[in-house]
């Protein structure tokens, strides 16, 4: 059910909502077509990354009301479940075989429709990673749009930055993270605009 933007909700729901996009960002590295061809290094993490996905479901403030000690258990037990997820996985850096299976999803699906990969701590990308990589900046497919993070930018290949257009981001303090997600979030008014409204999709 949509939920409109000058909607006012409590603060908890904001904090509900960026605790699923959070997990959401980790539970999206362990899509299926993503590990095509290698699910069996997954085995060990399927059954936290399905114990997350029911976690989120009941986290979600659409799911109804929760007791604030049940939202607390809730948020602790995602974490426990996320740091299950990174160990089981082994997930310490970019393998070749994902970036040809992004290759492939970059080439073959959706056409026509604008498409965006987003590869974290692009520096932890293997040799034939990078090498993959750099083949698809050269001729990138039309509507894909890449976005590579790192904290760690002399560690990218020469090959690798030439041929995207960097952005720095300076870390923000409290007092900066608390500006922004006010000038985000809050209404004129003071109250808290519905977060469904900002984030449609999560």
């Amino acid at each position: 059910m949509a939920v409109s933007r000058s909607c006012a909700v409590p603060r908890k729901d904001f904090a509900r909502y960026l605790v699923i996009r959070g997990a959401r960002k980790l539970t999206r590295r362990f899509d299926p077509w993503l590990w095509e061809g290698e699910e069996s290094r997954l085995k060990g993490a399927r059954s936290s990354l399905d114990a997350l996905e029911e976690l989120l479901d009941e986290l979600d403030p659409a799911a109804g009301e929760l007791a604030e000690t049940r939202a607390e258990k809730i948020i602790s037990s995602i974490a426990k479940e996320a740091a299950s997820v990174l160990k089981a996985s082994n997930l310490s850096h970019i393998p070749i075989f994902m970036v040809r299976n992004l290759a492939y999803w970059a080439r073959t699906t959706g056409h026509g429709k604008a498409k965006i990969i987003i590869m974290e701590n692009a520096e932890s990308m293997m040799d034939s990673a990078r090498n993959a990589v750099l083949k698809i900046l050269e001729e990138p497919p039309e509507g894909v749009h890449f976005i590579l993070t790192t904290s760690k930018r002399a560690a990218l290949i020469p090959t690798i930055l030439s041929r995207v257009r960097p952005y720095a981001f300076k870390e923000r303090d409290s007092r900066g993270e608390r500006q922004v997600l006010d000038r985000i979030f809050r209404e004129p008014s003071g109250e808290f605009r519905s977060p469904q409204g900002v984030f449609p999709r999560f």
